[in-house]
């Protein structure tokens, strides 16, 4: 699935010789989206990301950008979680990870919906991925993992929305403009 928008790159970009200016190809976006969870907890990760090929003074260069964020909600009985003293809650994949920590001694969690969200240039995780997700709650660990399960409808609403490479260039135009 990967090899074809970089054929269609290529093919793009192969009459591009002359080097004297920057021609940009397709953008490429995609979004993946993981579920899972077990007997207490349900998870969904999401991924958005695109990428963009151009040629720049004879050059070929690949430019992309990702952002990811995790929800992790507690399904069992909220008062259950009222006594809890340390609440950590990891995630894994190929290629990051990240956690949210709570440790309020008196009160336990606020709230029973977990999130956390990050984003930059790198890798995207793939299609066929694994994400783990670790529960320490007062020194007792569960884990579960989550799967692909991205939709024809997940993928069409992130098609539709501004990309983060085109919010970001309509910042660098906004700030160059002020």
């Amino acid at each position: 699935i990967m090899i074809l928008p970089l054929l269609f790159a290529a093919l793009l970009f192969s009459g591009c010789t002359d080097g004297s200016t920057v021609k940009a190809g397709p953008t490429i976006k995609n979004q993946l989206v993981f579920r899972g969870g077990n007997e207490l907890w349900n998870a969904e990760y999401q991924v958005n990301g695109e990428g963009r090929f151009t040629v720049e003074d004879g050059q070929y260069l690949y430019d992309n950008w990702s952002d990811e964020k995790l929800v992790v909600f507690y399904k069992g009985d909220f008062s259950e979680m009222s006594g809890i003293k340390d609440l950590k809650i990891t995630y894994q994949t190929a290629g990051s990870g990240g956690s949210i920590q709570m440790s309020e001694p008196e009160v336990g969690p606020h709230n029973r919906v977990f999130r956390l969200g990050g984003g930059g240039n790198g890798t995207m995780i793939g299609d066929d991925a694994t994400i783990t997700i670790m529960v320490f709650l007062d020194g007792k660990t569960q884990s579960f993992e989550l799967s692909n399960e991205t939709s024809g409808s997940d993928r069409l609403s992130f098609m539709l929305k501004k990309s983060p490479l085109e919010q970001r260039e309509e910042m660098k135009k906004w700030m160059q403009d002020q």
